[in-house]
């Protein structure tokens, strides 16, 4: 990830996902990296401003901003119902 280092720029649309010019797989799984280390530590991008963009890139997406404002979407837990991790949504 040769880009992480880079300054981000946010009007940048260019080389913002990992492969390329066109959304893979990969971007999936870095988006659900990222996210569950923000749950654990809100700052951990600060240092990353390519990372910061890309995040923020994907969290925009339609079809994700509209299932992460939905109520189907649980931010929690971070693995299964039996992560400690969980704010007492998910039942015993």
């Amino acid at each position: 990830l040769s880009w992480t280092g880079q300054s981000a720029d946010a009007d940048d649309s260019t080389n913002v996902w990992v492969a390329g010019p066109n959304l893979t797989y990969t971007d999936f799984a870095l988006f659900e990296f990222i996210d569950t280390h923000l749950l654990l530590d809100p700052n951990c991008l600060d240092a990353f401003p390519r990372l910061s963009l890309f995040y923020q890139k994907f969290s925009q997406l339609p079809q994700i901003a509209a299932y992460r404002s939905s109520e189907r979407f649980k931010a929690e837990p971070l693995h299964n119902r039996y992560s400690h991790f969980h704010r007492g949504w998910v039942k015993s």
